[in-house]
């Protein structure tokens, strides 16, 4: 088996950052919760800055939580905690993954 990537959300993240040049210069925050293998919950939150049309459900908005599933699925993979939830932040083309402990988030709640 090869050994855990620490880069493997950052280049990944960076990738859709210049893929979604227009998506990504406004503040989003992607909360985040695995609770199984068949459920997972998200809650996007917007600035107010965020053009409407850029809050439904979008080709970023998908690509973006099938990211998220394989961040959980690599971390889980190599037995890196935390790893079932956390918050993606984005703002002013800058995107990245805080991981939070079980049970840290409001959606866990």
């Amino acid at each position: 088996m090869t050994a855990f990537d620490e880069y493997f959300e950052a280049s990944r993240l960076e990738l859709m950052a210049n893929q979604f040049k227009d998506y990504v210069q406004h503040p989003i925050e992607i909360m985040f919760l695995r609770e199984n293998e068949n459920c997972s919950h998200y809650r996007w939150k917007f600035s107010d800055s965020v053009p409407l049309e850029q809050r439904g459900v979008t080709d970023f908005r998908r690509l973006m939580g099938k990211l998220i599933e394989d961040f959980i699925d690599y971390r889980k993979q190599f037995d890196v905690l935390p790893n079932n939830e956390g918050i993606v932040h984005i703002d002013s083309g800058n995107l990245w993954v805080e991981w939070i402990s079980d049970g840290g988030t409001e959606l866990s709640n």
